[in-house]
């Protein structure tokens, strides 16, 4: 028999703004899951680089090497172009606005000056501990940050950790 779930009511409230008080440990994990993807692409390019110029060598093959090494140089251009214009471009940054979440047993809400974002416990996608907060995932609702410290002062660690479901274990990114 499997112990029924606690459905006494709570509220909790915090808030934070949106460029301080949440961990940016996504944008780590991306960059970090891309630089396999980068050396990917530079072996691509030097293998197709000593492919077109083997097939220089061979007078079968001339158009054939003259073809591939146009393409990977064009193709490498172009990449560059996007990571000069990805530079220049700088990082998008959200407006500085304070956001207030609040829990309650039956769901979950976001309020920002220009914005309100309801959903139910059922919509939440996943949940992830970084650094000191609680990261939720949910369905057509932003993504949101709870302090850890505060849900355990509150109480409401466990019963929310059981709600979203947090693994116990990160999987490591390869």
């Amino acid at each position: 028999m499997t112990a029924s779930p606690d459905n006494t009511p709570f509220r909790f409230e915090t808030s934070y703004t949106t460029r301080d008080g949440r961990p940016d440990v996504l944008t780590s994990q991306v960059a970090a899951s891309r630089r396999p993807m980068r050396a990917i692409a530079d072996r691509f390019f030097v293998i197709c680089g000593v492919g077109g110029i083997a097939c220089l060598f061979w007078r079968y093959t001339v158009a054939l090497g003259v073809v591939t090494l146009g393409l990977a140089t064009f193709v490498w251009a172009m990449r560059q172009r996007s990571e000069a214009r990805w530079k220049r471009r700088g990082r998008v940054q959200e407006p500085l606005q304070t956001v207030h979440v609040t829990l309650t047993e039956s769901g979950f809400s976001l309020k920002g000056d220009d914005f309100l974002a309801e959903a139910k416990w059922t919509n939440v996608v996943r949940g992830v501990e970084l650094n000191g907060f609680l990261l939720v995932q949910s369905w057509r609702v932003p993504r949101f940050y709870i302090p850890v410290d505060e849900l355990r002062r509150a109480g409401l660690y466990d019963r929310i950790r059981a709600i979203v479901h947090v693994p116990d274990t990160m999987p490591v990114p390869l």
